[in-house]
């Protein structure tokens, strides 16, 4: 299962520890522990994490608050303040570069845990954003709840988000006010109708073949008469689509 994945940036050990231990225990996973800023703009560099818990005060001559607004120049993902410091001038600092969340130490991991799915609504695209869709929620409240977020759907599953790459995606089927997309072996729900969902993504490579279906053009299998293959699954093509969904395969 892939999940979301975490830069930390603590320049104490054992606390940084403690932070991963609890984090993995969440459902998370920590790619790296960064000591130092440079660390930490280093690793962001090498790879992209979703999420990155930064340290204000870290020991050397760039702090997190600067960290934070290199890495925001080189990629747009959300982060989150974890510092013991509360002093007016250090927020206001913080607050200048608008982090998704400002958490102050000692802090319960369950509270970390809500501020990092905070963070990640927060950075989101608005789901509910249509007035069915909210309407839909509103009668569903425990429903699925997602989030496209650097090129990836993260999915909760559980206490954990499940992230699913948007270039592992098949295709995605109409369900009502609902749609289910397939990936890998795998079919999840997502809280919104195909309309949306293909608003959402605006990626070249998905296009709605059929009023009940969006297929990712890299995974295509074969082309047939009425329709498109990609595994096992043969999927309709409109009359109407066909001319433009072979232009596009031309163009990939």
């Amino acid at each position: 299962m892939n999940k979301v994945k975490i830069l930390v940036v603590e320049d104490e050990f054992i606390v940084a520890e403690d932070i991963r231990r609890n984090l993995v225990k969440l459902g998370y996973e920590v790619i790296r522990i960064s000591r130092t800023a440079e660390e930490a703009i280093a690793a962001v560099k090498l790879s992209v994490p979703d999420l990155v818990l930064l340290d204000i005060r870290l020991g050397d001559d760039m702090d997190g608050i600067q960290a934070a607004e290199v890495i925001r120049k080189l990629v747009d993902i959300p982060f989150i303040y974890v510092t013991a410091h509360t002093d007016s001038v250090t927020f206001e600092r913080a607050k200048r570069t608008a982090p998704h969340a400002y958490i102050v130490k000692p802090f319960n991991f369950q509270n970390l845990h809500l501020s990092i799915e905070l963070a990640l609504h927060n950075y989101s695209q608005k789901i509910f954003a249509r007035p069915d869709e909210q309407a839909a929620f509103e009668d569903n409240p425990t429903g699925p709840i997602h989030y496209l977020i650097n090129n990836s759907i993260f999915i909760k599953s559980g206490k954990s988000f499940e992230k699913v790459k948007l270039s592992d995606v098949k295709y995605i089927k109409a369900d009502g006010s609902y749609s289910n997309l397939h990936a890998g072996n795998k079919e999840f729900i997502l809280a919104m109708n195909l309309h949306t969902v293909l608003e959402k993504i605006d990626r070249p490579e998905f296009l709605r073949t059929h009023r009940s279906y969006v297929v990712n053009l890299n995974n295509i299998d074969r082309i047939e008469d009425n329709g498109v293959v990609i595994g096992e699954t043969l999927i309709p093509v409109s009359r109407k689509v066909r001319d433009e969904l072979m232009r596009k395969i031309a163009s990939l």
